[in-house]
């Protein structure tokens, strides 16, 4: 830890990543609760004196040079001290091959209190676990993934995914498939705690458990009334709009659960066991934009067709989307989006090796006002 005293009270530390998170895990300790959600990257750029401060100040406490000196020195002193666990912890691999990634994903329904307004998901918790794109944890408005421990994090993905949680060895046969059961378990187990400490410090509600553990049936969970999860929101508002008979609202709760898609579930993580629920959630995208593309044709073809372009490109070589934008564009009397809706999907099935269906070329045709398909 190299620790710099100057006369600058807003350069004070030259962090490396491994210490800043060392520094930010004791922080939470000294800062009393806030600390884990401080962002050590801006630790590194701003200096460290300056985010005490900042951290301090939203508990409405402060840090002057005769305590911070004393700060400084605390987590200096403890900055390196690291359990075998917590190492091991960080050089944990998943072995991805050991799931089949062709094994169906069936969502957990909602339970009765999570879904009761279109505020769906967002009813006062305290911690907000984000699954679409890559995924991030946010409390209070900060991003605290950074300061997480990789299996934490892992742990806290597989919850989210797994809305109903599950027991430690389903979480094992996921996470840790290689290791010696006896290990994962102490590994599950440890990561367990550490979701649990930081999520109490960083939101301050020392009672809560953040993630739950139901005896009768021995499973682990992340607790709704702590947690959101947009993937939960997603899937209650794709319940809402089966359900509902009014076709505006209908159309509100598509719309809604489209607009929580931020990319594909857990970009940048190819472990096998998640596979499942991305597919099962573009597939799900794609038919709420093909469903909002239904509700808005009679009315207005051009909100219809950008909806079916979002379709399309979560799904590039499904024939009928592209049948359905030729067909949109040949209405609006614009021939050359019908070539280019053409061409595009030849592209993608050429990577295929297949070409359009017979069904599609005619369909092309018709577009074109009955000229030559190619």
């Amino acid at each position: 830890m190299n620790i710099k005293r100057t006369d600058n009270p807003d350069t004070c530390l030259d962090l490396t990543g491994s210490e800043a998170i060392a520094l930010a895990r004791l922080l939470a300790e000294v800062a009393d609760g806030y600390g884990a959600a401080i962002d050590v990257q801006e630790a590194a750029r701003t200096g460290w004196e300056l985010l005490v401060r900042r951290a301090t100040a939203k508990m409405g406490a402060g840090v002057d040079r005769t305590n911070y000196a004393d700060l400084l020195e605390r987590l200096s002193s403890r900055a390196t001290e690291r359990t075998d666990a917590e190492d091991a912890l960080d050089n944990l691999q998943v072995d991805a091959a050991k799931k089949s990634p062709d094994s169906p994903y069936v969502p957990s329904l909602p339970r009765k209190s999570e879904v009761q307004s279109m505020n769906i998901g967002y009813g006062g918790q305290l911690a907000w676990s984000f699954a679409f794109g890559r995924p991030r944890i946010v409390v209070d408005d900060t991003l605290i993934v950074n300061h997480i421990r990789k299996n934490t994090r892992r742990l806290v993905l597989w919850l989210s995914i797994h809305r109903d949680g599950g027991t430690m060895d389903d979480i094992r046969e996921d996470l840790l498939p290689h290791l010696p059961k006896a290990q994962a378990l102490v590994h599950i187990r440890s990561a367990i705690g550490m979701g649990r400490d930081l999520f109490r410090t960083a939101t301050g509600h020392k009672d809560r458990k953040f993630i739950t553990f139901t005896k009768a049936t021995s499973d682990y969970r992340l607790d709704s009334e702590d947690f959101s999860v947009d993937l939960w929101t997603f899937q209650d508002f794709l319940i809402r709009a089966e359900k509902s008979d009014d076709i505006n609202r209908r159309r509100d709760y598509l719309e809604a659960a489209v607009g929580l898609y931020r990319g594909e579930l857990a970009s940048g993580n190819d472990a096998a066991w998640i596979l499942p629920a991305r597919e099962w959630c573009r597939r799900q995208t794609r038919d709420a934009y093909t469903q909002l593309a239904d509700i808005w044709e009679p009315s207005n073809t051009a909100y219809a067709t950008e909806n079916l372009k979002q379709a399309r490109d979560l799904d590039p070589t499904d024939e009928e989307i592209t049948r359905r934008l030729m067909r949109l564009h040949a209405q609006r009397e614009r021939p050359d989006l019908v070539g280019a809706a053409m061409t595009k999907l030849k592209e993608s099935l050429d990577d295929l090796e297949v070409t359009p269906s017979s069904t599609t070329i005619e369909a092309h045709r018709i577009a074109l006002g009955g000229g030559n398909s190619d």
